[in-house]
């Protein structure tokens, strides 16, 4: 119906139908948009997509995001000399 998601799968082309807001997937953010400073810029603000893009800040040594007023700090144990 109006309110299903279809997904077609890269690997073999099938096709998977799931209604929106189901908790069986996850929007992946675009990869453009995986190391934004503030997130809730992020198109889908779940859980997945915030620990992925905070993942991604972190191995390149930003430690600190924003989302809206609150500032996420991830101690990566070193001196990163800022």
């Amino acid at each position: 119906g109006d309110k299903d998601l279809v997904i077609r799968l890269d690997e073999d082309k099938s096709q998977v139908t799931v209604e929106r807001g189901s908790t069986r997937i996850s929007q992946r953010t675009p990869s453009l948009m995986v190391e934004v400073d503030d997130l809730t810029a992020l198109p889908d603000l779940d859980e997945p997509n915030m620990l992925h893009s905070l993942q991604m800040r972190y191995l390149r040594d930003k430690i600190y995001t924003r989302t809206g007023p609150i500032l996420v700090g991830i101690n990566p144990w070193q001196d990163l000399n800022l």
